[in-house]
């Protein structure tokens, strides 16, 4: 409800206009049952054809009336109930595109994952069809008002009747709901199962996991058959409540009505006019009870997005440089973990100069992909500064410092949109005989050229069907696309065959011939030394402040641990 009366306050003409609308189609709706009472009692007891005429006139102009007032109603509703809709999801896509990337490493990934299903919640709630039911619930008491002029007595079994009818829906209503909800999570388990199964199809079949995960999706689907028979029980309990509500009204108006017409207390008009008001003010009743459930779960889906758009998001202004070097500096850098007992390195120092080269090697979960992130600026450092020419990252615009830094994770993901996009993305000028030479460097001249489409194939799925080397080469295309002085590289070598090693290793020279900066970081620095002229050496996890060395040093500590 909160909701609700906060969009009827944000455009109150419109909502009066609703309000009229609602007011005028209700009171046309008596037409109905004024025709009814009005041929019965007046026509049938001796009325004339002109009476006839008259009478199928004036509900003929009645039905255009309100097809007209619902019409111009729907219109009006949709503005003042829709429209914010359009605002809601232009804030909730605005604010994760400018989410903190370190958020969604914790439990505020699932706010995010989840906004855009909280937003349609909303909107389906508002859809002007279930706020108008909502809007036409109050003139049911104006339907029982009408009977009540007829008989006051049927009017009392009416209001009865609604009372229960409404009780009904709402308890069958949320049975269906809280079923329903349990359908959507023995779905999505489903979905989870399937996807971690196929993750990796080799270790699955080789070690014959595909029998467990066969006797798990059949569990599963046995229990997400079941959920889905309960639902659809209770869906038709639902409508069977309605139904049977409305008939046990209607037939005790018709017991106690026949009485009083017996009794010449009340016309046969009059009783099948009065059945007909209640029917319809039954009919309100249970259509409510639909759309207050919609609005609770609205509401609580606003709550969680308002949860979602109070996570921290990065500035959209900060200083952005004419020209960066490459130039790099870590002054006293720390980080540890939200909940660690242990920070993951301390008091590191680092300089790199415009195009040198600075390897960071360690073991695995040593703090290598940690650093890398906190250089990008995806994380934020617990103590010290990370200096880009002397400027603080902190001070600096974070889009304009993604422009000045390639990153070449570890794990490379993809993003959904063509070939082209997600190669140029940091680089959308980039010419043609640059970009063909970028997709041969890079290995990726063989998966473009079997593309029908070439680069304006799409990448559905953010391209988690593409063999593993296809989505290395593609993010080592990236990297080769930007101009960017800096380039940061987890594990550039990993998981390569020698024929990818050596194009990571020509990109790495070329990257050097152009004068870019590189941070290397391996857990084989010796192919890097090897490879490149390297300024310093880091290694980090060997004690928790890391130790700079420079190449020469390095040797020398190598050469004195194969003679011990």
């Amino acid at each position: 409800m909160k909701e609700l009366l906060k969009r009827l306050n944000a455009r109150p003409g419109p909502a009066w206009q609703v309000a009229v609308a609602s007011l005028v189609i209700n009171v046309l709706s008596l037409a109905s049952p004024v025709f009814v009472i009005t041929i019965l009692n007046t026509y049938i007891a001796g009325g004339t054809n002109r009476t006839l005429i008259t009478l199928c006139a004036g509900m003929a102009l009645a039905l255009v009336l309100l097809a007209c007032f619902r019409s111009v109603r729907v219109r009006l509703g949709d503005l003042v109930f829709s429209m914010p809709d359009q605002d809601l999801t232009e804030r909730v896509v605005g604010k994760l595109k400018r989410l903190q990337a370190h958020v969604l490493d914790g439990a505020a990934k699932g706010l995010a994952v989840r906004a855009m299903d909280r937003v349609h919640t909303v909107a389906s709630a508002f859809a002007p069809s279930q706020i108008m039911r909502l809007m036409d619930a109050p003139f049911a008491l104006v339907f029982l008002g009408v009977a009540a002029y007829f008989s006051i007595p049927l009017a009392l079994i009416g209001l009865v009747g609604v009372l229960l009818a409404h009780g009904a829906s709402r308890w069958a209503l949320a049975r269906t709901v809280r079923l329903g909800g349990a359908v959507r999570d023995s779905g999505a388990r489903q979905r989870l199962l399937m996807a971690d199964a196929l993750s990796d199809p080799d270790t699955l079949f080789a070690f014959g996991g595909d029998m467990v995960v066969e006797q798990l999706a059949r569990d599963k689907a046995v229990e997400a058959a079941q959920d889905r028979d309960r639902v659809a029980l209770s869906r038709g309990l639902h409508q069977t409540v309605s139904m049977v509500s409305v008939m046990v009204v209607s037939v005790a108006l018709y017991a106690v009505g026949a009485v009083f017409v017996v009794q010449g207390r009340l016309s046969v008009g009059a009783l099948i006019g009065v059945n007909i008001l209640v029917s319809m003010a039954c009919r309100s009743a249970t259509g409510v009870a639909g759309s207050w459930a919609a609005l609770k779960e609205a509401d609580q889906a606003m709550a969680d997005l308002d949860s979602m758009l109070r996570l921290p998001e990065e500035p959209d202004a900060g200083a952005a440089m004419g020209k960066y070097s490459g130039s790099l500096a870590c002054r006293d850098l720390a980080f540890v973990y939200p909940g660690a007992t242990r920070p993951v390195f301390e008091s590191l120092n680092l300089s790199l100069g415009p195009g040198q080269v600075v390897v960071v090697h360690g073991p695995n979960g040593s703090g290598k992909t940690t650093l890398a992130r906190l250089i990008m600026g995806l994380l934020l450092p617990s103590r010290g500064e990370i200096l880009i020419d002397g400027l603080n990252q902190r001070q600096a615009n974070p889009r304009w410092w993604r422009g000045q830094a390639a990153d070449l994770p570890q794990e490379p993901s993809i993003f959904p949109g063509t070939l082209r996009e997600n190669i140029v993305c940091l680089n959308p000028d980039l010419d043609e005989p640059s970009l063909g030479q970028v997709i041969n460097d890079s290995g990726l001249a063989r998966f473009v050229f079997a593309q029908p489409r070439g680069l304006a194939a799409e990448l559905p799925d953010a391209g988690q069907g593409l063999p593993k080397e296809v989505r290395q080469s593609l993010a080592l295309a990236r990297v080769l696309a930007t101009v960017s002085p800096l380039a940061v590289l987890d594990e550039p070598c990993q998981g390569r065959d020698p024929q990818a090693m050596d194009l990571a290793h020509g990109a790495m020279k070329t990257m050097h011939g152009q004068g870019r900066s590189q941070v290397i970081f391996t857990h084989e620095p010796q192919a890097i030394l090897d490879l490149l002229p390297v300024s310093l050496v880091m290694e980090l996890g060997a004690a928790a402040i890391p130790e700079l060395r420079t190449p020469a040093k390095a040797e020398r500590e190598k050469d004195q641990g194969r003679e011990i």
